[in-house]
């Protein structure tokens, strides 16, 4: 298989190449959907533009989103709807009152409140980073990983929506997904890794230049 440019390198499993392909998957549509319900239900939409146009949340959102983010949100015509979930995540994060631990530890496992959810979601996210070179996900680490994945979704849907998650989240199992998907699929997680690198870089310059 080719690869675009910031694409994942293709490894020979194919069993764990699909495992790698349908978490992701899962994560960038279904978890991302989740996570715009929840955003909605704290920020109505017809809000969104007046709610990042606040001075110090203005002033969050640029010290935390990479100059390509902060861009994306305040346009004249940004829209939630296309927001991924680095960005829904640091919307969130002013948003929702914080976890019982904050924001930078790791929830604790009795705390299912939906901060907590929203952080685990983050942490999964991260895995998937960390695992991008490769693309692959051992069948050990998919079981685990999805299994979380699953649960975080479920509570984060609602007791009214978790039938209708459940069928979508077992139809994507069984998806078969094309060269095109694939692509996308596997290119996400080099774009975040790379919002990240650019946000780092746009620090330490800034310090550079305090310093000078």
């Amino acid at each position: 298989m080719g690869r675009g440019k910031n694409s994942s390198e293709m490894p020979n499993n194919p069993e764990e190449t699909r495992n790698f392909l349908i978490f992701l998957a899962v994560f960038i549509d279904i978890a991302t959907e989740t996570v715009l319900k929840v955003f909605y239900h704290e920020v109505p939409k017809h809000t969104f533009h007046s709610f990042v146009s606040t001075g110090n949340i203005d002033g969050i959102l640029k010290k935390t989103l990479s100059k390509r983010q902060y861009y994306l949100v305040k346009s004249n015509k940004a829209d939630p709807d296309r927001f991924d979930f680095s960005i829904l995540f640091t919307l969130l994060r002013i948003a929702l009152t914080p976890p019982s631990a904050g924001w930078d530890q790791k929830p604790a496992p009795t705390d299912v409140s939906v901060a907590a959810d929203i952080l685990r979601l983050r942490y999964l996210r991260n895995k998937i980073v960390a695992h991008r070179h490769k693309a692959t996900l051992s069948t050990y680490d998919f079981i685990r990983y999805f299994g979380e994945l699953e649960a975080v979704i479920f509570r984060l849907s609602g007791s009214e929506e978790q039938q209708h998650v459940a069928k979508k989240i077992e139809s994507y199992k069984k998806v078969i997904l094309d060269y095109s998907n694939k692509e996308f699929y596997l290119n996400k997680p080099q774009e975040w890794h790379d919002d990240l690198q650019q946000k780092v870089q746009e620090l330490l310059s800034e310090t550079e230049s305090y310093l000078s």
